[in-house]
Order: C-alpha cells, then sequence, then structure tokens
C-alpha cells in the first residue's frame, strides 16, 4: 500500500521497541509454564490498559492505514469509557481489533511468560536495516515460532469471541462504515486463521462497501482516498483467486469505488520501460494504475483459467499466452514503482521514508507474484488432468508442455524476487497481515523449482532465496502457526544442496491436488 497519513500516528521501526513497554503493568502476574494456555485464557481480563497496547500493536499493521478505520478516535474512546458502555457496533470493531492485535502482541497474558529463550524487544525487524545480513548465521536469530505456538489458543479464543459479538448484534445486516470495518477485519482473520466455510464477513464487507459509495459515503473522487481503496479492492480480489474461490467484487464495485480511467497495460509498460532513474512522483503515478490492471488480470485469470469452471472446459491457448505476456507487461509496471518507492517517500519524514519504500517493494511484488502463482497451479491442475488419447492429445500434451516450462520459470523468478522483499521488509506484520502473502506456498516453488533454477541459470539465486524466505517464514512464525511442514522441507532442501545430492531431476515435486487453496 502506498504511504498514507491517517487519522492516528503512523508507526515506525523505531517507534516499534517502545511496544513492548506498552504491556500493561502485572506486578501479581504468576510466572506461567509454555504448556498453561488455560491458566493465561483465564487471567487474560481486557483491561483498559491491556486494550490500550493492543491498539498500539494494531497501529503497526498495515490495515491501521486504512480508511475505514477511525484509529485515533477509537482509541480515544477505549480509554475514555469502559467497554460494555460502548455502542454495539463500536464494541464490535474494538473487539475485531483487539482479536487482531493479539496476533502480534508480546504481552505475558497472550504469549506466555516462559520461553527457551529471552524474548525479543519486538520482532519489527529480521535482518538489519542496512544490509542482507549474513544468510549462514542469521536463520536461528529470528525463529519466532514459538511465540506464535504460545499465543495460538489465546487468539482463537478472542477470534471467537469477536465472531460471536459480531453475529449476535447483526453486524453482517446494517450498513454503517464501523460494521464494514468489522467485517474487513473479521474476514481477514477467517482466511489466516484458517476458518472454513463460506465468506461470510467478506461478503458482507463487499455489500456494504458498494451501499456506502453508492450512497456517497464513501468515495473514490479524492485520488489520495481513491489509491487507498484500490489497496482495499486489491487485497480482496488476491485473497480470493489464491484460494480458487470467485472474487467477491464486480466490475461495477471496482469502477464505482476507484474509477476506470486508468491507460492501457501495455502503453503503461512501454512508458516505464523508457523512464531513466527514479522519478519522485513516478511511484505514486504508476500505483493506481498498477493496481487497478492487478484486480483486472485476477479476474481474467480466474474466469478463464483458476476457477473451476475454466477448469472444466476445453484450454484457451491463445487466451492464456496473451495473458502471461500481460503479466510480463505488468512486471515493467512493478519495476518501476520498486525503483521509485525509495526517492518518492522523500515527501514523508525521514523516519519513515525507508520503511515505506521497503512495504510498497514487499506488497506490490506480493500482488504481481500471486497473479502468476496462483496461474502456476491453475496450469499444474489442468497437466494433471490432462490424457494423451492418440495424435492430436499428443500435440496439446506438447504445447501445455511448452506453456508450463514459460510459466514455471516466470514463477520461478517470481518467488525469487518475493524472496528478496520479505528479506527486506522494514516489519514482520507487513509479512503476517498481508492477505495475499503466500510465504508457504512460495517457499514450495523455491524447493521444487531446481531444474527450472538450472536450465534458467538461476541456481545461486534460488539458494540465496531459499534461505531468504525460510528466514522470512521463521519470522512470520511470530503471529502463526505452520503446519505445511514447509519449514522443514526448506531446510532439507538446503541441506541436499550443500552436500551436493540433489537428484539430476531437480529437486522435490509438489502435487497440486483439486481442492488445492
Amino acid at each position: 500500500m502506498p504511504p498514507t497519513q491517517t487519522s492516528g500516528a503512523i508507526s515506525t521501526p523505531s517507534d516499534q521497541n517502545a511496544l513492548i513497554d506498552s504491556c500493561p503493568s502485572q506486578p501479581d502476574l504468576v510466572i506461567l509454564p509454555p504448556d498453561n494456555v488455560l491458566a493465561r485464557l483465564n487471567r487474560l481480563e481486557l483491561s483498559t490498559a491491556l486494550m490500550l497496547h493492543f491498539f498500539d500493536c494494531f497501529s503497526h499493521l498495515p490495515q491501521a492505514h486504512l480508511p475505514i478505520f477511525p484509529f485515533q478516535k477509537l482509541r480515544s474512546l477505549v480509554a475514555s469509557t469502559p467497554l460494555p458502555l460502548l455502542p454495539s457496533s463500536t464494541s464490535c470493531l474494538v473487539h475485531a481489533i483487539l482479536a487482531t492485535a493479539s496476533l502480534i502482541s508480546p504481552d505475558p497474558s497472550v504469549v506466555g511468560s516462559t520461553f527457551s529463550r529471552p524474548t525479543p524487544a519486538f520482532p519489527s525487524l529480521g535482518v538489519s536495516t542496512e544490509g542482507d545480513g549474513d544468510p549462514e548465521t542469521q536463520d536461528a536469530d529470528f525463529d519466532f515460532r514459538e511465540y506464535g505456538r504460545m499465543r495460538e489458543s489465546v487468539c482463537r479464543t478472542l477470534v471467537e469471541e469477536a465472531r460471536s459479538m459480531a453475529v449476535r448484534e447483526g453486524v453482517t445486516t446494517v450498513v454503517t462504515l464501523e460494521n464494514s470495518a468489522t467485517c474487513h477485519l473479521l474476514d481477514l482473520l477467517d482466511v489466516k486463521m484458517g476458518s472454513p466455510g463460506a465468506r461470510v464477513f467478506g461478503s458482507a464487507f463487499v455489500a456494504m462497501t458498494r451501499f456506502l459509495a453508492e450512497a456517497g459515503v464513501i468515495t473514490g473522487g479524492v485520488q489520495g482516498e481513491r489509491v487507498k481503496w484500490s489497496s482495499i479492492l486489491m487485497a480482496e480480489a488476491l485473497s480470493a483467486t489464491s484460494r480458487r474461490h470467485p472474487i467477491l467484487l464486480s466490475r461495477y464495485d471496482v469502477d464505482l469505488v476507484c474509477g476506470d480511467d486508468v491507460d492501457p497495460l501495455d502503453e503503461l509498460a512501454r512508458e516505464a520501460m523508457r523512464s531513466i532513474g527514479a522519478d519522485t512522483t513516478r511511484c505514486f503515478i504508476c500505483f493506481r494504475p498498477f493496481v487497478l490492471h492487478v484486480i483486472r488480470l485476477a479476474r481474467e485469470g480466474f474466469e478463464l483459467f483458476i476457477g473451476a469452471p475454466a477448469q472444466r472446459k476445453p484450454f484457451q491457448e491463445e487466451k492464456y499466452s496473451h495473458h502471461l505476456s500481460s503479466l510480463v507487461s505488468l512486471r515493467a509496471l512493478l519495476e518501476q514503482i520498486v525503483l521509485c518507492s525509495g526517492e518518492s517517500t522523500n515527501v514523508l519524514p525521514p523516519s519513515l521514508r525507508f520503511f515505506f519504500s521497503r512495504a510498497i517493494n514487499l506488497s506490490m511484488t506480493l500482488a504481481w507474484g500471486s497473479l502468476l502463482l496462483s496461474l502456476h497451479h491453475a496450469l499444474a491442475l489442468r497437466l494433471t488432468a490432462t490424457q494423451v488419447c492418440d495424435e492430436n492429445g499428443w500435440r496439446t500434451r506438447e504445447r501445455l508442455d511448452l506453456l508450463m516450462a514459460q510459466t514455471r520459470k516466470l514463477t520461478l523468478q517470481a518467488a525469487i524476487m518475493v524472496a528478496n522483499s520479505a528479506e527486506q521488509t522494514s516489519s514482520v506484520f507487513y509479512l503476517t497481515h498481508i492477505v495475499f502473502s503466500r510465504l508457504e506456498e512460495w517457499a514450495e516453488v523455491l524447493v521444487a523449482e531446481g531444474g527450472t533454477a538450472r536450465i534458467a541459470g538461476l541456481e545461486m539465486e534460488r539458494i540465496t532465496a531459499l534461505r531468504r524466505i525460510l528466514r522470512a517464514l521463521k519470522r512470520a512464525g511470530w503471529s502463526y502457526v505452520d503446519r505445511t511442514g514447509v519449514v522443514e522441507a526448506v531446510e532439507l532442501c538446503l541441506e541436499l544442496e550443500a552436500s551436493e545430492t540433489m537428484t539430476q531431476g531437480g529437486g522435490f515435486q509438489i502435487e497440486y491436488s483439486s481442492d488445492l487453496v
């Protein structure tokens, strides 16, 4: 997302070390063993001090800078008004914020008090901000997975409480700005916490956004607001397609909220490639067109190749090639944004420039990469389902294999870019709370594509990216428990590469099933 100032103060990396100090003082706190989750749950009381600490944590998340959150106003209300006395819709939003913030809080009531090693002051930086760090020595230093395991039960309890309150108060049925924000957060929590079922809160958020835009309560008429809203809608589109779900937003919704006055992608790409050097205004000029083209291509990819109906229809080779070319053009626009983001943030205070240039780099790289990753999975499914029965079948299979080779190379390049951006980002919370980050899937690509890397001459880049994505996964463990086993798979892959025992075929093969999410 672009660097924008909301009604609340924007946090910076240098502020984040103070979060540990914002934990409410608890002189009578009992030191609990790590597995005594029930005791921590019983002792968790939402005092004013603890809620304000959670609000301070929330200010470090990308969601805090979106236009739907009146952050400073809510924080003042929580500081001055007991929670039971807040209006029901406000209370629902506060509970959603508390649940979201609990995923990053270092408070002992959330993560416990006893660990195998000292708790870091705050895991804002996974590596030095001045460089990439030493890949050989930093893996163990930034393994935060123990904290994710400790916080899980408490976080799930707070999430369930927030969801139950929202259902009880009918948040999804009453259109207000507060309810819209509540639905947005609860949908994020459902996605990140792996809750099954239909996206009730996501559907309600989209419907409310449409209604509020039609009523003029929210507007895309101001350029800054259009940029911020386009970021929200992009996250919704990529969140859906990454799980092979239809995009809830209609074309009408995007035009209504963000406008449709955007130049064709090919023209934007040619202009970006002609640009030389970093133009301080170029980043923000390119940002909104980039985001709107991401939404368009996410919808196109789902309708033509990714969705279940598309998988049942004959493969449209020409349209696939054109779609792949569009993604290549979009990368040219992405590279211009990344090039200019550091200079463009000169409009911000010095303490914010570095932080937001890295945040823009990460979020936009993840967005472009997510389009490719979904396409990669879809074509893999198509190849798995393709039966060769005659000569025509062999020709079809050969063409699909050629397209798959092109797609795998592009996806590997994207995985390397994602790993580099994840290494450079100034805040672990831009890894844990960007809904389309898909770090585990990117790690699987890097593990699986050893053969592609050798053919493309990207062997060293792949190994470096594996080390970087491993550190990113271990840092993201501060908030979530990974049950995919991908960290162990990456570690094993690196060990095999180091001992030169990888097979000639290029490492591990990953099966893509029809229920891939």
